[in-house]
């Protein structure tokens, strides 16, 4: 009668010189792997010291301290210049503070609840209709200001699932209603 495949596994495995072979090859694994750990631990430890920060410090201070480098990155000639400062009109603080109650003082993209912002979804700072107002954190605020087409149509679409904003204010805020 024929042995089945997993008896001759384990005899074969079981064999001393066969578990010497495994023994020394998985202690080599780790000696290996130690070895690797500790090389990647110093190099963190280079590339994070002090010299090399001060190194790339003194670098990056020549580089802005080029007048033609400076000019080519910063101003109207920055990718991300969008005309300049600017300014809130009244009354901003209390439509900000409105939006974030809509909004539960939740980012309406990630969800947390640390480090709010009130973004304007078409991006025109003038336009204060709380349709065009969502509330988002400090990190997908930065997020939303590269690829805007992306971010507005996102945005929009996202704003009409918020429930008519005058029923939730009479609901959720009637303090804001009282005289």
């Amino acid at each position: 009668m024929c042995a089945n495949i997993s008896e001759i596994q384990m005899e074969v495995q079981n064999r001393p010189e066969v578990k010497e072979a495994k023994s020394e090859a998985i202690e080599k694994y780790w000696e290996d792997l130690k070895a690797h750990k500790r090389h990647s631990r110093l190099m963190t430890e280079v590339m994070n010291g002090p010299e090399v920060k001060k190194r790339n410090s003194e670098a990056q201070i020549k580089v802005w301290a080029d007048p033609d480098y400076y000019a080519g990155r910063t101003g109207e000639n920055n990718p991300l210049w969008k005309g300049g400062p600017q300014t809130y009109g009244w009354g901003w603080g209390d439509i900000r503070y409105f939006i974030k109650v809509r909004d539960y003082f939740t980012c309406q993209e990630c969800g947390t609840k640390e480090n709010l912002r009130v973004h304007h979804i078409d991006y025109n700072v003038d336009n204060m209709a709380d349709t065009n107002l969502i509330t988002l954190c400090i990190s997908c605020n930065a997020r939303a200001n590269f690829d805007r087409e992306y971010w507005q149509d996102h945005f929009q679409e996202m704003i009409r699932g918020i429930p008519n904003s005058m029923e939730r204010r009479k609901v959720e805020i009637p303090f804001l209603l009282e005289g």
